[in-house]
């Protein structure tokens, strides 16, 4: 049976896998049947395991065909025509004794080491007998620097593509071929154990010197690659169970750490991680533990406000019997105060604001953007500076917009960022996701804000939070100008399932600002490290949690957590909390996401 491919799927064919496989069967029961594996334009490793003790034949080769052809009429046989007969090369009896003669001396020169010798006389014998197997068998020693014909199962690689072994094959007995084609099987057989063998050490030491979950699943991975070899299909599944057994201790470990101090977010994290391995060692005893220590940390909490307002009130009182001892002062001298207060009022509100005003116009006319931008800053809610300010934060980031792509910042919109509201809002940087349809979609560089998902421990989903609404009014109205929000379109927010866990997503909303589902923060942050974020100092001022020493903090998600009462967060590591934090934290940043019109 001659069975030919190009590729490996093409050898494995349920029907094609059918007919060899019976083939071989047939042979392992002891029937003289011989199957030649063919392959072209593929290595001869991608061909089935099973073909890896057959000789095989590269049909890419030049003469492929022809070398098919008579090693099939040497193994069934074929009778020559009497034309072919003609055709051979007759050697007399006076030239069979000069081609013994001088094929003793090319062997006495292959013993010697005198290889060049040793191919001179094989060309003399095949001046007399071109047909000669022994001449060609002595060259080929002598090509190869071979003493002994025995001596050529020690080669490195096999040698069957050499043109002086194809020809002492073509000529040779039975008795010759034989041994030839024996030397090339002892040489496959043992490069191919000492491959595998090669593999498995590497794979055992690296099962020994593993201690992580990757390790053992890459010690995993090459005992896979050899898996009929020895044992290692039971030893893959044991790195495959130890990898487990690293997964969750490294997870409890993690859980364990961060049961420290008196931040309630510490032990919730602590808490998620141990849910996720509950039965594993003390996984559950060590949730009870944190719950408690949340426990005592809010109790604690609650005491000490509840003695902050017991002191609030004693001052109060004392400040209400100092009130009524000035009080006949305050009489006499209100008159006086308050026409000095009313002056400074006008002053203050309406002349010196309305200087600043017409100051800023007229550097804005001037082109001296900057300058006129910082006295809008200045002036806060006076007439429609905010509106001013925008129209100048839109002309400077003009550019920006113009040539704006894919993982680029921008900025567009003005927030309160470094907790210093005397020197005005300061620029929003936005991480460009996306583009498409003459539109952009951005996500805020840093978290914002701290705001919980939902001000009520209750269920809810995104289309009923109060994230939403205070995302698509407070926010939007402080964050951005008219000309800016008109920037800003509303969309369709899809209802995004939670891929672990069957809460319900909601409805889709239209919203102008919104967060990220799970989907999204996995499709355009790739990996953790990508969704790693920076707070603001007014954000972790109103209360966002993470990890301090980084300056990374957790951000919220749309997506519902495991209940509905739960809401999917960004963890200071990048990681996503699938399970999700309860919808009432406080201390959860916000990272809002919006499209851009670039046409408007």
């Amino acid at each position: 049976m001659l069975a030919f491919g190009t590729d490996y799927e093409y050898y494995n064919a349920v029907w094609v896998k059918n007919e060899w496989s019976r083939f071989l069967q047939l042979i392992a029961k002891g029937e003289k049947k011989i199957l030649i594996p063919c392959y072209k334009n593929i290595d001869a490793y991608d061909m089935p395991k099973e073909f890896a003790r057959l000789q095989a034949q590269d049909m890419g080769k030049v003469g492929a065909v022809q070398d098919l052809l008579r090693g099939i009429e040497k193994i069934i046989g074929k009778k020559e025509s009497s034309a072919q007969i003609g055709e051979r090369v007759v050697v007399n009896s006076g030239d069979r004794a000069t081609v013994d003669s001088l094929l003793k001396r090319v062997f006495m020169f292959i013993e010697d080491g005198d290889s060049k010798s040793a191919n001179e006389y094989c060309e003399k014998v095949l001046d007399i007998d071109p047909e000669n197997a022994l001449a060609y068998l002595g060259k080929l020693l002598s090509e190869l620097r071979v003493r002994k014909q025995e001596n050529l199962k020690d080669q490195a690689e096999p040698f069957d593509h050499s043109n002086n072994y194809q020809k002492a094959v073509r000529f040779a007995d039975e008795k010759l071929k034989t041994a030839l084609a024996g030397y090339i099987e002892h040489i496959n057989t043992r490069n191919e154990n000492t491959r595998l063998d090669s593999i498995y050490t590497r794979a055992k030491n690296a099962m020994s010197a593993a201690n992580t979950e990757s390790a053992y699943k890459e010690a995993a991975h090459l005992f896979e690659s050899i898996d009929e070899y020895q044992d290692s299909a039971v030893l893959a599944q044991s790195c495959y169970e130890k990898a487990e057994v690293a997964r969750k201790d490294a997870i409890l470990s993690e859980g364990k750490s961060k049961m420290t101090g008196e931040i309630i977010s510490n032990y919730e994290s602590a808490i998620k991680l141990f849910e996720s391995i509950s039965g594993w060692k003390d996984a559950d005893e060590k949730i009870c533990t944190c719950q408690k220590k949340i426990e005592e940390i809010k109790a604690r909490a609650e005491a000490e406000r509840l003695e902050k307002e017991r002191k609030a009130e004693i001052e109060r009182k004392e400040a209400e019997r100092i009130a009524k001892r000035n009080k006949k002062i305050v009489i006499i001298t209100t008159p006086i105060v308050c026409a000095i207060i009313a002056f400074i009022i006008v002053l203050n509100t309406v002349i010196i604001p309305n200087s600043k005003y017409n100051d800023a116009i007229a550097l804005m006319d001037a082109g001296k953007l900057d300058e006129a931008y910082s006295i809008f800053e200045e002036l806060g809610d006076y007439k429609d500076v905010a509106d001013k300010a925008g129209d100048i934060r839109l002309q400077k980031n003009k550019d920006q917009l113009k040539n704006i792509k894919i993982g680029s910042y921008i900025n567009f919109g003005a927030y309160e960022q470094d907790n210093n509201s005397s020197n005005g809002k300061e620029d929003i940087e936005w991480l460009v996701l996306e583009v498409k349809d003459g539109k952009a979609l951005v996500i805020s560089k840093y978290v914002l804000d701290c705001k919980p998902y939902n001000t009520s421990y209750t269920d809810v989903t995104w289309e009923t939070c109060t994230l939403r609404k205070w995302l698509n009014s407070n926010f939007i109205n402080s964050a951005f100008s008219t000309n800016e929000k008109a920037m800003i379109p509303t969309v369709t927010v899809s209802a995004d399932e939670n891929p672990l866990y069957s809460t319900n997503p909601g409805n889709t909303t239209q919203d102008q600002v919104f967060l990220l589902s799970i989907m999204e923060a996995k499709k355009y942050f790739s990996y953790n490290g990508a969704r790693q974020c920076e707070a603001t100092e007014y954000a972790v001022a109103n209360g966002a949690h993470g990890t301090i020493s980084l300056d990374l903090w957790f951000w919220w998600l749309r997506s519902p957590g495991s209940r509905q009462n739960l809401a999917v967060n960004v963890a200071s590591d990048g990681d996503i909390f699938e399970s999700g934090g309860g919808v009432d934290h406080s201390n959860d940043a916000v990272r809002p996401a919006l499209w851009i019109d670039l046409n408007s």
